[in-house]
């Protein structure tokens, strides 16, 4: 049984004080939003809470870096974080700077636009692997003419 965790901002803040600027009312939607991407409902696979609500706090970093905003000189709101993907070539004179965004296409990409998804993608790995399940066992007896053991008509 999988489970389900709250918004702790105090904790979240110790953990990220670089969001003590956004509006609390506003980290818990970016919790909720995290919900989205990481089952929070009860169900999912990551079996214990302390884990879950890690996940869940880096979704919520990711979310609020990917949505923080700054004041510009004419006191309009602009988007802090507008590059996306790793730096992969900077120069000084003249300001010259190249992203390279060369994740694979989906999810990940999406995750590796900031630290706090590129550490998700990172820490969620061993879920995202194959998991087999065997069917139930079929056991035939030759008394029964190559039926099943449980037929006894």
């Amino acid at each position: 049984m999988a489970n389900f965790v709250n918004f702790d901002q105090t904790l979240f803040l110790t953990r990220y004080p670089e969001f003590a600027d956004v509006n609390p009312t506003l980290l818990g939607m970016y919790f909720a939003e995290a919900g989205l991407f990481l089952d929070n409902s009860g169900a999912g696979v990551i079996q214990d809470p302390n884990q879950q609500l890690i996940l869940m706090n880096m979704l919520t970093a990711h979310i609020a870096e990917l949505n923080r905003l700054t004041t510009g000189p004419d006191g309009t709101a602009h988007a802090v974080n507008q590059l996306v993907g790793r730096v992969s070539s900077a120069t000084q004179g003249t300001v010259t700077l190249q992203a390279d965004y060369s994740s694979p296409e989906g999810i990940q990409q999406w995750l590796d636009q900031t630290k706090y998804g590129a550490a998700y993608n990172a820490a969620t790995a061993g879920y995202r692997l194959f998991r087999y399940r065997a069917g139930p066992r079929r056991v035939f007896d030759p008394i029964y003419g190559g039926r099943p053991w449980y037929w006894n008509a």
